[in-house]
């Protein structure tokens, strides 16, 4: 996890100066997981979730992940890696990419002790990690060039010893297997 970080700044792509944080030329921002926890929170309360994961989604992928895409120019697939590991620096413990279709562009991660998941535990009968949904969706729709979504199947949140996201493009969400269909209905509403 640190050798990323060492790396960065090492390229001088790192800057701490006059009360900014600024990672490879974005500004950024430590936050407790309680801010999270609560925007979360409310967005779930007002059934407004959909609206958060695609605003993260649709900024993510506009500013910080279009600038280190830019930065280091990456394929795809080593640009997903290093977004993994960056994951892993901001708090998103142990993710791990399970499967990869580069061609189809499409897989799954599994994430172990994230966050907001940590944060709801027995709190929530459904996925609530709209926020990692969106940062995920958000670098992969930099990376490939087109809209991709994710839907999260398993959540630790609910009881699941680990999360689960699914990720494919936009189109392909439209019209899901059966086993999808219910995720994408509650996660996606404007797709389904």
């Amino acid at each position: 996890m640190l050798k990323i970080f060492q790396d960065l700044l090492l390229l001088k792509k790192v800057k701490i100066e006059e009360g900014k944080f600024t990672l490879l030329g974005q500004r950024v921002c430590v936050a407790p997981i309680e801010t999270l926890g609560s925007m979360t929170g409310l967005s779930l309360k007002n059934n407004t979730a959909s609206s958060l994961y695609e605003a993260v989604r649709t900024s993510f992928s506009s500013g910080w992940a279009e600038a280190s895409k830019r930065e280091f120019n990456f394929k795809p697939q080593d640009y997903f890696k290093w977004l993994i590991d960056l994951a892993h620096l901001n708090g998103w413990d142990n993710n791990e990419l399970v499967e990869f279709n580069i061609d189809a562009r499409e897989g799954t991660i599994k994430v172990s002790n994230g966050p907001i998941s940590e944060w709801f535990k027995g709190k929530t009968d459904s996925p609530v990690d709209h926020v990692y949904r969106g940062l995920i969706a958000g670098g992969l729709s930099t990376s490939f060039k087109m809209d991709i979504d994710v839907i999260e199947t398993k959540c630790a949140a609910k009881g699941d010893s680990y999360c689960l996201f699914v990720f494919k493009p936009r189109s392909k969400f439209k019209n899901p297997p059966a086993e999808l269909s219910e995720f994408v209905k509650k996660q996606l509403p404007d797709i389904a």
